[in-house]
């Protein structure tokens, strides 16, 4: 539900939502609502991220606001009534000339097809492993193959047509740029797992997160011409993977 009269949202949402409590200021917010399970929180995510691009193509500023485990009070504040749960918020506006967009939306080479192109977004341009990007883990560390920690090549992936696509799932956006999700191929599927808990977070960001990968991830696929889809709900561990972290889909492809 879009909520417009910002400054009144602001008064009663500062210290309970923001960064460490510090509340984003915002003309208008998008508030969230679902039933508190993991794969809504998933549904979230994908949703509300490929909203964000949308807004991003129409120069309109977003930006995902962490809830700070005050969901209940948030919403008894703001006054709604439902039964569903805030899992959500996210601020919207124009945004400020000095606003620097992630680098996953930065115009670095025009002309060519990118990931983003079939929602109207500029190339980014495939600079693998030369340089870091805002001390983000390499593509080498968000895949493996057939097993936990079996890393591949730069020029393996490259020789299966995937890596565009993990240098987009580099960029792709996170809570805190923590890139908690690795992705394990196997025989014609792509197992995306992502770490349950991470910093003062819980298992309900590491939801949005999947579901913001997942999305990302589907598009990149898309776009390389791998057609496939994701397992949603119930995702098999097929593969051993560490206790501290999650299935959150299989992607068949």
């Amino acid at each position: 539900q879009i909520v417009r009269n910002g400054a009144h949202v602001f008064t009663l949402l500062n210290g309970l939502a923001g960064y460490n409590g510090v509340m984003v200021n915002a003309p208008h917010y998008l508030v969230i609502f679902a039933n508190a399970h993991v794969d809504q929180y998933k549904a979230v995510g994908y949703v509300t991220e490929w909203l964000v691009l949308n807004l991003t193509k129409n120069n309109i500023g977003s930006c995902w606001i962490d809830t700070n485990k005050n969901e209940v009070q948030i919403k008894n504040v703001l006054e709604f009534q439902t039964t569903d749960d805030v899992i959500g918020l996210l601020a919207l506006g124009y945004t400020s000339k000095e606003v620097r967009l992630s680098n996953i939306f930065d115009t670095l080479k025009t002309g060519s097809v990118s990931a983003l192109s079939s929602i109207g977004y500029p190339h980014v341009d495939i600079g693998y492993a030369s340089e870091p990007v805002s001390g983000r883990v390499s593509i080498q560390d968000l895949v493996y193959l057939n097993a936990w920690n079996n890393k591949l090549s730069i020029e393996e992936l490259e020789l299966r047509g995937l890596a565009d696509v993990f240098f987009y799932m580099r960029l792709a956006p996170s809570w805190g740029n923590q890139q908690p999700w690795r992705f394990i191929l196997d025989k014609g599927q792509i197992v995306l797992t992502v770490l349950k808990e991470y910093g003062a977070l819980d298992r309900h960001v590491a939801g949005i997160d999947a579901g913001i990968a997942m999305l990302y991830f589907e598009t990149a696929m898309h776009s390389a011409g791998f057609p496939g889809s994701w397992e949603w709900s119930e995702a098999k561990n097929i593969i051993q993977i560490p206790d501290d972290y999650f299935v959150a889909g299989v992607y068949t492809y």
